[in-house]
């Protein structure tokens, strides 16, 4: 709406200068200070924000279209109130609870006049339904996304949808009444229990069921009584004849008070007779199941589990219809990936057979491999989101870890190698990304040949490094980057000594010395991984020796023996004291006679270990003939969504 050019404004009325105070805007008027307030700064879900929807939609201060708002303005004070609801945080958007369901319903029911709204009101509908991807952050308070989504979703929803919240409610519920019996107080359930009554939407034994859930029959007394007062003088202020005329009704109630003192004075009277008491709900029919005993963190498991559930048919139908976002999509797989993460909880155990709580019955597996795919297709179509890439090799390493068929998990570490390749090639891929990529190219090794795809074995372990290299450069304080490039260029050493390949093997074993002697480990120094690192450089010793013969002996034999016994002397001071190990060693059988050996066995002879410090144990090769097991790299983290 634009103000009339051949008229001038009309002074504030009283109404005007009400909702310039409420809302808090100075004497500009109302149409600059909502420009000012809303459109500049976005209006921060508070006790004003209710008004200030009003006024966007022109009904607060004047039934008619007086304000001078045209309709691009109030757009873009929608779209700002929505970016402002999404930059507040899952915490203060519960504390403001009331202020957001009272704004979102106004603003649903003005958008029948305002039609350009609606698009408006769906981002900020998308933006509540996010707080569900926030739930694996606190997740001891499940109750928290309960009482503020499914507030808003009473508020907005039609008949059929809101039966069906209510009942999802009422399995959560069950599991806890008392925790619950303030979510309904605060949802306030017997109110809309007598609305849907009077309504005939849903059957009497199932509101009974939601009224006694809330424990607050006065309140569900005086709603239901308000509610057939209003339909009752609504029908006579439209002229249409009272359901029951006031005389007839009369006659009735005086009529059965007679008869039923007429009753009661022909029945024997007892002494002291006490009338019994009559709960005013029943429930014949639902019987409360016998929970099983539960500790809180099973239960709260199970209330996570509950919800997630009842969020998944939601999305999966969005897909098949073709109307899911990106986001919609997102979070699909999010909630696969968080009900995979919840312990299996056996709510059934104790509970009748003949109870209407339905326990949830789910493949961790399955809901994994089904988050895989909806994280694949989207790599496919964002190959430039950084977010949704990362997710995805993640998902690839836990599915592939998981899967004991041979083919399914080399095709698994392959989806994610895929996904992640372009980025990681183009210098666009994080370190968390750069660390997982190299950790499915080792694991993706220990599913080949290694005789008939012996080059293939190297490069892919070749390449692990390289990524895990680039990983540690990003972010030096990145532990599983450390932790994955210890085992990659353990895993790298081994292939390369395999395929013959002496002096590569002495550089890579050269830089894993180096790391494993870092500060930066995670771990520390590891003195028995400081002598499998000798062990391997006498191993190269000797391939060097064999390929130049001994007359041709390459000039930095010697050079190269300096740095095995370095690395023993590395091994010895770190706290290795395993002399019956170095003896038994088949790769240091032929540096056994030199002085330098000796006197290294007599330190760890004499020394007391004690005085050493503690030997930190890993699960390496101990010589030549054990070196054929690799290590395979599992995600620590991996099972945690990123947000």
């Amino acid at each position: 709406m634009t103000e009339p050019q051949d008229t001038h404004p009309r002074p504030p009325s009283p109404r005007h200068k009400w909702a310039m105070k409420l809302l808090g805007l100075k004497e500009e008027g109302i149409e600059s200070g909502i420009r000012r307030r809303i459109v500049n700064a976005g209006f921060a879900p508070n006790e004003h924000t209710s008004m200030a929807i009003r006024v966007l939609a022109g009904a607060a201060v004047d039934p008619r279209p007086t304000l001078w708002i045209d309709e691009r303005t109030e757009v873009s004070a929608v779209r700002a109130f929505a970016k402002r609801c999404c930059d507040f945080s899952l915490k203060e958007r519960l504390n403001r609870k009331s202020a957001l369901s009272d704004a979102m319903a106004d603003l649903n029911v003005r958008t029948e006049r305002f039609p350009h709204l609606r698009a408006r009101l769906d981002e900020i509908q998308t933006a509540l339904d996010a707080d569900l991807t926030d739930l694996h952050q606190d997740p001891a308070k499940p109750t928290a996304y309960g009482i503020a989504a499914w507030d808003l979703k009473l508020r907005i929803l039609g008949p059929k949808e809101r039966a069906e919240r209510w009942q999802q409610m009422i399995q959560i519920a069950s599991l806890d009444r008392i925790g619950w019996a303030s979510c309904a107080r605060q949802l306030q359930f017997s109110k809309y229990a007598a609305q849907a009554r009077d309504q005939s939407q849903l059957g009497t034994r199932f509101i009974d069921e939601i009224a006694q859930l809330d424990s607050a029959q006065h309140a569900y007394a005086v709603a239901a009584k308000k509610r057939r007062n209003k339909l009752r003088l609504s029908k006579a202020n439209r002229g249409e004849t009272l359901p029951i005329k006031p005389v007839l009704f009369l006659a009735i109630f005086v009529g059965s008070i007679f008869i039923f003192i007429d009753r009661a004075s022909d029945r024997p009277r007892r002494p002291n007779r006490q009338s019994p008491y009559v709960p005013p709900v029943t429930m014949h029919d639902f019987p409360m199941p016998h929970l099983p005993k539960m500790n809180q963190e099973e239960l709260t498991a199970s209330f996570a589990t509950i919800i997630l559930l009842g969020r998944i048919p939601d999305l999966e139908r969005q897909i098949t219809d073709g109307t899911a976002t990106e986001e919609s999509r997102y979070e699909l797989a999010q909630v696969y990936l968080l009900c995979a993460q919840q312990p299996q909880v056996d709510i059934d155990a104790a509970a009748a057979p003949r109870t209407f709580l339905d326990p949830p019955d789910y493949d961790k597996q399955e809901l994994q491999r089904k988050a895989l795919s909806v994280l694949k297709d989207l790599a496919h179509d964002y190959p430039d989101n950084e977010k949704y890439i990362r997710q995805c090799v993640v998902t690839c390493l836990i599915v592939g870890n998981a899967t004991d068929d041979v083919d399914e998990a080399r095709q698994t570490f392959q989806t994610g190698i895929d996904a992640a390749l372009p980025l990681a090639e183009a210098g666009h891929a994080s370190s968390e990304t750069l660390s997982i990529l190299g950790a499915l190219l080792n694991n993706l090794t220990l599913k080949l040949d290694r005789d008939e795809a012996a080059n293939e074995f190297q490069e892919h372990l070749e390449s692990a490094v390289r990524f895990q290299r680039q990983a540690v450069r990003m972010d030096p304080q990145n532990d599983t980057a450390l932790r994955y490039l210890d085992i990659n260029l353990h895993n790298l050493s081994h292939a390369l000594l395999k395929n013959g390949l002496a002096e590569d093997a002495v550089n890579v074993l050269l830089e894993h010395r180096a790391l494993c002697g870092a500060s930066t480990m995670p771990y520390g120094t590891n003195a028995r991984r400081l002598f499998t690192i000798s062990e391997r450089l006498a191993v190269a010793d000797e391939l060097l020796l064999e390929q130049a013969g001994p007359i041709d002996a390459p000039s930095y034999a010697d050079d190269l023996r300096r740095e095995i016994f370095r690395t023993l002397n590395f091994a010895v001071i770190s706290g290795f004291t395993d002399s019956k190990l170095m003896t038994s060693s088949v790769s240091l059988k032929h540096l056994q006679a030199d002085d330098r050996f000796g006197e290294l066995l007599e330190l760890v002879n004499s020394t007391n270990e004690k005085l050493i410090r503690t030997q930190v144990t890993d699960s390496t090769a101990e010589g030549v003939e054990n070196l054929e097991t690799n290590l395979p790299l599992k995600a620590h983290n991996a099972g945690k969504v990123q947000p």
